[in-house]
């Protein structure tokens, strides 16, 4: 390609296989899928129960408790033992399963004896021997968004800040992108506004606003990271939320399939007046959603 860019190839690396924590990502999305309409039940189901009991294949039993060895973290590099959130979606498989299967099941109860990695406080960590010191890309974070695992809001906050500025400046986009959601959600709007800055502007490159995967080089298309900006804009500063539907809803929330709820609960910059989403289609409609400082509204029709 012109002005120095060029595509790169490159092989998947052996030890990816370990990256156990994609086929959780499968399985969370899948149960997003179905509450949306977009993926039948039925037919998920079967690649649910295989994501689950793999699994429970996978696990060790050490004295009683379930663990997870020598798997790749989201941050890459070295195996680990007892990854945060690969342990985290190894429970939520299970409970996904016990939701499309329409009951808990012994393979639910055994996943959750899985083992969350912490330290002597009692915090949450990225995986055993975490030494909290520097990481290639987001990953303990994770759990907060886009897993959001119930931690306790000041537990989320304290894992945030012990993680958010510890990420190279060498690793490739997304981190930044993570992190804008996750300040926006804790009301630090300035926060997560330059988080978001950060999150695109190193990494594309002139003249036809190319996404590069890391800030220091041209590798480029990197659609993971251009998403992630996206990312930022929705699930942040417009504030979408796919949760649970616990009967005391949000005034701008739709009801989604299956006993979920998108509600909308806005965190603008100050830099922003508003936001408008067109098109967006949820059982029953399309539907048109605005948000400002003030509120939001979710209001029939796409156009």
């Amino acid at each position: 390609m012109g002005n120095g860019l060029c595509w790169r190839r490159t092989r998947p690396q052996p030890e990816f296989r370990e990256a156990i924590h994609i086929s959780g990502w499968v399985s969370w999305w899948l149960d997003k899928a179905i509450a949306f309409g977009l993926v039948d039940r039925s037919a998920a189901l079967p690649l649910i129960r295989s994501i689950a009991e793999y699994f429970r294949e996978r696990v060790t039993d050490r004295n009683g408790q379930l663990e997870l060895l020598s798997v790749v973290s989201p941050d890459e590099g070295k195996l680990r033992d007892n990854d945060l959130v690969t342990n985290l979606l190894a429970i939520r498989s299970g409970e996904i399963l016990a939701k499309a299967s329409g009951g808990e099941s012994q393979l639910t109860q055994e996943l959750a004896r899985i083992k969350i990695p912490t330290n002597r406080a009692g915090d949450p960590m990225t995986y055993d021997s975490d030494p909290v010191s520097g990481y290639q890309q987001a990953a303990a974070v994770l759990s907060i968004f886009p897993l959001e695992w119930p931690f306790p809001r000041p537990v989320s906050e304290k894992l945030f800040d012990r993680y958010r500025d510890k990420i190279t400046p060498h690793g490739p986009a997304m981190s930044d992108s993570i992190h804008a959601v996750i300040a926006a959600r804790l009301g630090r709007k300035d926060e997560a506004y330059n988080l978001w800055q950060d999150s695109w502007r190193p990494f594309v490159r002139p003249e036809f606003m190319l996404f590069s995967e890391r800030r220091g080089t041209d590798d480029v298309y990197f659609a993971t990271g251009a998403a992630g900006c996206l990312l930022s804009v929705l699930y942040g500063f417009l504030g979408i939320h796919i949760e649970k539907d616990e009967g005391q809803a949000d005034s701008a929330s739709k009801p989604l399939l299956y006993g979920y709820r998108l509600s909308v609960r806005p965190n603008l910059p100050p830099q922003w007046k508003s936001i408008t989403l067109k098109n967006v289609r949820l059982p029953g409609g399309r539907f048109t959603i605005r948000a400002t400082h003030n509120g939001a509204e979710i209001l029939p029709g796409g156009e």
